[in-house]
């Protein structure tokens, strides 16, 4: 099932990530250095969460394989990336048949669900982004 993969992709991304900081810390000689590592993998954490359409099961009910031809062009373009072989929906109209879009509200729709969650993941990475700066003091460990 492709809607596993991708999660799976994004999950294996987000561990990754946590080795990073995991060796960030560990690497750690100052106050700042533990900052910067501790900042590093909350960025990490709302980046990699799961909210684009090709990590969401109910787009994937309603995603079309692309024609062969195209496909190949685009990935020519664009890179490798497994979804780009699949349509997925951009509108509301898109969503017509939706389990989701008609309990929660179309993806797309202002005040949908997913729409709040989106909206709150980019305020909250905002203020991560202001959390440390790199450049303060490196008050080292005693």
């Amino acid at each position: 099932m492709e809607e596993n993969e991708q999660l799976n992709e994004t999950i294996d991304c987000l561990l990754m990530d946590a080795l990073k900081a995991k060796e960030k810390l560990m690497d750690a000689h100052s106050i700042s250095d533990v900052m910067v590592a501790t900042k590093f993998l909350m960025e990490c954490i709302i980046e990699d969460l799961p909210l684009e359409s090709w990590q969401n099961p109910f787009c994937w009910l309603l995603a079309e394989e692309k024609v062969e031809e195209k496909v190949e062009e685009k990935a020519e373009e664009d890179g490798d990336a497994p979804w780009e072989s699949y349509r997925f929906p951009r509108k509301k109209e898109d969503c017509k048949l939706c389990e989701y879009a008609k309990v929660y509200g179309n993806c797309f729709q202002k005040g949908s669900a997913l729409d709040k969650v989106d909206k709150a993941k980019w305020r909250l990475l905002y203020a991560i982004r202001r959390y440390w700066k790199e450049e303060e003091p490196r008050t080292p460990f005693w």
